[in-house]
């Protein structure tokens, strides 16, 4: 497990550098594991080679040594080929009494080259190799058998093949050193070139600030993990500007709709102080001040419904609504306007329709789309009509009127904020284009929608889709 200041250590490189890192790291786990392969693999194959040539040395020794009906012996060769170079050989004949009767002249011991029992286990028929020790020096010797009446022990020492194992570790060693620093520079220059597109995202995103809010990240041209990393952030920095230039909007729209009361509050409360009036005068400006402080209560309530929703913490208190008495209250309530204009108000409903919906809420959709309806009716005869039933998983509500109506263009604007189709009418009434916005806001947190179906100088039916189960 690595240490403490080992983590802090790479936690403070580069990426650059920690994918190198890594890189070698698992580099050089799997070149010690091919080197160390390579190097027992060779050192099988000698080993294997040299006990070929010791079995051949043994037939041979003993073939010459008893090639008569009676045994005879006779002078020993010091060396052999084996592998094409010359090594001195070791031979010593052992009786099965664990005796030594002849062995080569460069032996300095009349001492057994192998135990009894492996002697023992020779004369059984089997050929054994071992490990021996030649003048103090590690050897390699085989013990055979002589037609059951002698223990061949023939051997060779083991420091050539030693010196050749040293030489390829050596070899292996320098070769894996080489490797680990070409792969090292190989990689960092290979991770540099990978991450150059994340470099240059970087540069470009910084200059992405207040005064560069349009600029966008480079894309690189291959469709790869990094082309779509940039694609997927420019549309994230899209979203974003988007919300930027909404708020920022949303903020002057506000204070432009505040400004305008305010001011004339303002005036009037200047106007009243610069010289001496009656009772009923000041009684006018107060009630008239009034009236800009009512409109400026809607216009606080409103931003305030609008910021909720916008903050995801537009709280429902749902229960179940009768649809027939809410309608038929709202048409009461706003009954006087509709007769000022001369329109008539009618509601076709079920009596037994209801809805799981937010009845505060919901009251205030449906006063919108019939003050609405009312406002852009036709003057002298106009008629607003309210309907509402229910077909598959939804309950709907709509509106209908038959005056000016909206072209397309309107219809995709109506739902924006601050947004009027006659600008002049909402200045007259009092409204600041808010209404619609904070129904499409209402209906969104209860999981339905709203509908328009209008045409120029057709009316417009304004409908309201409310889920018949909302999801708590």
């Amino acid at each position: 497990m690595r240490s403490q200041n080992e983590m802090l250590w790479l936690n403070s490189q580069s990426f650059r550098t920690r994918l190198t890192l890594q890189w070698l790291l698992t580099f050089g786990v799997l070149l010690a594991l091919a080197l160390t392969a390579v190097y027992f693999g060779m050192r099988q194959s000698l080993y294997h080679s040299l006990e070929d040539s010791l079995r051949t040395l043994a037939g041979t020794e003993v073939a010459s040594s008893m090639d008569g009906p009676q045994v005879h012996l006779h002078p020993i060769d010091s060396t052999a080929i084996i592998n094409s170079h010359h090594i001195e050989k070791f031979v010593q004949i052992l009786t099965p009494d664990y005796e030594v009767i002849n062995q080569s002249n460069q032996l300095q011991s009349r001492e057994p080259l192998v135990s009894r029992e492996i002697a023992q286990t020779a004369l059984s028929g089997e050929a054994v190799l071992t490990e021996v020790t030649l003048n103090g020096e590690k050897g390699l010797g085989l013990s055979v058998d002589a037609y059951g009446q002698y223990v061949f022990v023939v051997a060779v020492p083991l420091s050539d093949t030693e010196e050749t194992l040293a030489a390829l570790r050596r070899t292996l060693l320098i070769v894996g050193l080489i490797a680990l620093l070409a792969t090292g520079l190989v990689g960092y220059r290979l991770a540099t070139l990978a991450l150059r597109p994340v470099d240059l995202m970087t540069q470009r995103a910084q200059l992405i600030g207040r005064d560069h809010l349009k600029a966008r990240l480079a894309e690189p041209v291959t469709d790869d993990e990094l082309s779509r990393l940039a694609h997927v952030l420019n549309e994230m920095l899209d979203r974003l500007y988007q919300i930027i230039e909404s708020h920022q909007q949303f903020a002057a729209d506000a204070s432009h709709e505040l400004r305008s009361p305010l001011t004339s509050l303002r005036s009037r409360l200047e106007v009243a102080l610069r010289r001496t009036r009656s009772a009923a005068e000041y009684r006018q400006v107060i009630a008239e001040s009034l009236s800009e402080v009512d409109r400026l209560t809607r216009l606080a309530e409103d931003l305030l419904e609008l910021a909720r929703s916008d903050a995801q913490r537009l709280v429902l208190d749902l229960s179940e609504v009768e649809l027939q008495p809410l309608v038929a209250a709202e048409i009461v309530r706003l009954q006087p306007e509709a007769a000022a204009r001369q329109v008539r108000l009618s509601a076709e409903i079920n009596p037994s329709l209801t809805v799981i919906a937010d009845e505060t809420r919901l009251r205030r959709v449906v006063g919108n789309f019939l003050s609405n309806a009312i406002q852009y009716s036709r003057p002298e005869g106009g008629a607003v009509s309210v309907h509402a039933g229910n077909g598959g998983n939804d309950v709907w509500i709509e509106v209908r009127d038959d005056g000016i109506g909206l072209d397309a263009e309107q219809q995709q604007r109506i739902f924006e904020r601050f947004w009027r189709a006659d600008k002049a009418r909402g200045i007259r009434t009092g409204g600041a284009g808010l209404g619609l916005a904070i129904c499409h806001e209402i209906a969104r947190a209860h999981g339905g929608q709203i509908k328009v179906v209008s045409q120029p100088g057709h009316g417009a039916t304004f409908r309201l889709c409310l889920p018949a189960q909302i999801e708590s």
